[in-house]
């Protein structure tokens, strides 16, 4: 009996660590990005991607993309989704809305740097 409860206190150290080293790995975000235009009648958005980057340091990309293209925006967003396909529903919601509200939509072909993998 000794063995038994020994090998089940193992099997559940065993459990707890691995749990405990997945809880300490930081997993990836689902976003995407938009933003308005200034006369806001243009909502400008990105494709889906993963990615571990700050928020801050994904939306100033996005930003920093758009005034490249000379594209005047607004304030940046990039919604976070806890998979792809919730990702993909929210960006497809945010596009029929803006569209509901008279406003043109157009796909920002761009990647973001350090990007974990795209959706």
């Amino acid at each position: 009996m000794r063995k038994v409860r020994s090998a089940g206190l193992a099997l559940l150290a065993a459990g707890l660590a691995t749990s405990a080293g997945l809880a300490g790995a930081e997993a990836a975000d689902f976003r995407y990005c938009l933003a308005l235009d200034r006369p806001e009648t243009t909502a400008y958005f990105s494709a889906i991607f993963e990615t571990k980057a700050p928020l801050e340091s994904v939306e100033r990309a996005f930003a920093q993309e758009l005034d490249r293209r000379a594209l005047s925006h607004r304030v940046v967003s990039c919604p976070r989704s806890g998979d792809g396909d919730s990702a993909v529903v929210a960006r497809q919601s945010a596009i029929a809305y803006n569209r509901r509200q008279g406003k043109s939509t157009f796909d920002v072909d761009w990647t973001l740097t350090g990007l974990v993998r795209a959706y």
